[in-house]
């Protein structure tokens, strides 16, 4: 289903449930209002037997100059030996973490496109933050548990995304 002006998609089926906002972004207390709307209603119809995961996944289009220094931009990427061409026509990294206290998981995928028209390297910041559930029941889980869950899966989202760039990416994006 999409919103009226096309902006929020809900997807509901008997195996899963998800909201998703397409730029521009609200903050996070509109989003998550939504989110629990649509999380309720989903929980009335459908009765969930089982909670397997929580997550979020932000996918964040970041536009470096070309020729430049990544590290400048960005803290998370592969570094290529000096002795190797630096120009490179694919770039991929990811890796996958877990929050001690917890246990929820972090991803970072970055992907680099090839340089546009204006100079500009097209780079992909995946970010995602999850906290699996393994056979537990959807009565076993409450709604208290399942916000808190939420609101500490941001808070990594956050760290993970301030800890990738740099300031000069945040200038961007002001």
């Amino acid at each position: 289903m999409v919103s009226e002006d096309g902006l929020q998609l809900f997807q509901a089926r008997p195996d899963g449930f998800s909201h998703n906002r397409l730029a521009p972004y609200q903050d996070w207390v509109s989003f998550s209002s939504e989110a629990r709307r649509l999380w309720n209603l989903y929980r009335e119809v459908v009765k969930p037997e089982f909670i397997e995961m929580l997550g979020l996944n932000y996918i964040n289009r970041i536009g470096l100059p070309g020729g430049v220094e990544i590290s400048d931009y960005l803290r998370a990427y592969i570094q290529v030996p000096p002795e190797l061409p630096q120009i490179l026509e694919v770039h991929n990294f990811q890796v996958q973490m877990v929050d001690p206290e917890s246990q929820a998981r972090m991803s970072i995928v970055v992907s680099f496109g090839s340089i546009d028209a204006k100079e500009r390297i097209p780079v992909t910041l995946n970010v995602q933050a999850f906290k699996l559930f393994v056979n537990r029941a959807s009565a076993d889980v409450t709604e208290d548990e399942v916000w808190a869950t939420f609101d500490r899966l941001r808070e990594l989202k956050n760290l993970v995304f301030e800890s990738c760039i740099s300031d000069k990416v945040r200038e961007d994006f002001r």
